[in-house]
């Protein structure tokens, strides 16, 4: 095969076959129906077991109610034994009146003080993460080990 050159892409160092897949999708705006092998990287990552996290999702709960159902949810976690992780949503408190949500904040600190013993991982408070005052993010996520 002669290696056509390409005005926009460095085609010196891609192998023959992959040349003229790529050249072939530039044209046609598609890949041929061609079986192509997963490489060994992509099956190891596949094969590592990550478990997805929990979702506890807090919208429409006033703080105390969400602190209560907090200490209940993981205090059945803890009966586990193990480490878990949860992505625990807040919402961004847009829609919470003049004084703006108060779960992103609280929730978090909240959470950190009582259970800070078994935290492996937090990320940073939602309510820390504004543009224009306004919050960017309306979750966090935590990974525990009991």
């Amino acid at each position: 095969m002669v290696k056509k050159k390409h005005p926009r892409f460095d085609t010196d160092n891609i192998a023959d076959d992959d040349l003229q897949m790529f050249m072939d999708f530039l044209e046609t705006d598609s890949f041929p129906d061609k079986e192509i092998e997963p490489s060994t990287k992509l099956q190891k990552s596949r094969s590592k077991k990550t478990l997805k996290p929990i979702i506890v999702d807090l919208h429409g709960k006033t703080l105390t109610e969400a602190q209560s159902f907090m200490d209940s949810f993981i205090q059945d976690l803890k009966d586990k034994r193990g480490s878990v992780t949860l992505k625990v949503i807040t919402g961004k408190g847009l829609n919470s009146g003049s004084n703006g949500g108060v779960l992103a904040s609280e929730i978090h600190r909240y959470v950190s003080e009582r259970f800070g013993l078994n935290i492996i991982k937090i990320d940073e408070s939602p309510d820390k993460l504004r543009i224009n005052n306004v919050p960017i993010r309306g979750h966090f996520c935590v990974t525990f080990k009991f």
